[in-house]
């Protein structure tokens, strides 16, 4: 607290001593005054990762290969959009989203032989949560996620 004033108290007298030499305030309101031109706010640019030619290749044949995309941005420091603009400079299809209609039903067997959704979910290249979802949908007993109350 005692910081806090002395810093108010400094900051207070060196307002004071700047006021000092100004000229004097004699009531005449024709003086021009004079304002200090700021540019206009900057959009802040987010920092983007350059990659090399080669760096390129490989993020492209990680993503052809079905590595996460949130794994190919962390591994290379780029964002998700980065790799999107990637993708579509080159002419590659987007991966299809989710689970095949064959690895749905192998994520199921999967399941009942006793595998976790997390497991299955790396097997296949999805989150865990897109497992537990296309099983409870399809009727499954879920069971209790470890350390759930």
């Amino acid at each position: 607290m005692v910081a806090l004033c002395s810093s108010v108290t400094r900051n207070w007298q060196t307002l004071l001593e700047f006021a000092r030499t100004l000229p004097p305030d004699d009531g005449d309101t024709t003086a021009t005054t004079t304002t200090i031109a700021t540019p206009p706010p900057q959009r802040l640019r987010q920092h983007h990762t350059r990659l090399t030619p080669a760096q390129k290749d490989e993020v492209i044949t990680l993503y052809q290969q079905g590595v996460p995309v949130r794994e190919i941005c962390q591994r290379y420091g780029i964002s998700r959009q980065q790799v999107s603009d990637l993708r579509n400079a080159r002419g590659i299809p987007r991966r299809p989203c989710g689970l095949s209609d064959e690895q749905k039903h192998q994520a199921e067997q999967h399941y009942l032989a006793g595998r976790s959704c997390a497991a299955i979910g790396r097997q296949f290249g999805v989150h865990a949560e897109t497992v537990r979802r296309y099983l409870r949908t399809t009727g499954v007993a879920l069971r209790a996620r470890p350390g759930a109350a």
